[in-house]
């Protein structure tokens, strides 16, 4: 796994000068950049500045599951396989 394999895509690269730049907006501070990364103490947490707000990404709030027609179960006759 690598910075790049990140599910929250938070750290971008230069390819002329091969830096990485963290995108605040982005970060969620899972840590999971610190955790894979090769290189010891080359990223360090710090806490953030000012108010965090939670990243756009996953289902909506507003969401409603619903189920399709197809795959909504209906209850089923019963079925006799020996009268006696």
């Amino acid at each position: 796994m690598t910075c790049n394999d990140s599910g929250y895509q938070a750290i971008s690269f230069d390819h002329s000068t091969h830096q990485a730049t963290v995108n605040e907006d982005a970060c969620t501070g899972c840590t999971l950049c610190y955790s894979v990364c090769p290189i010891p103490e080359c990223i360090q947490m710090v806490p953030r500045r000012g108010a965090w707000k939670a990243p756009n990404r996953g289902i909506s709030p507003d969401f409603k599951l619903v189920t399709p027609d197809v795959l909504k179960l209906r209850p089923r006759e019963k079925l006799v396989i020996n009268e006696n």
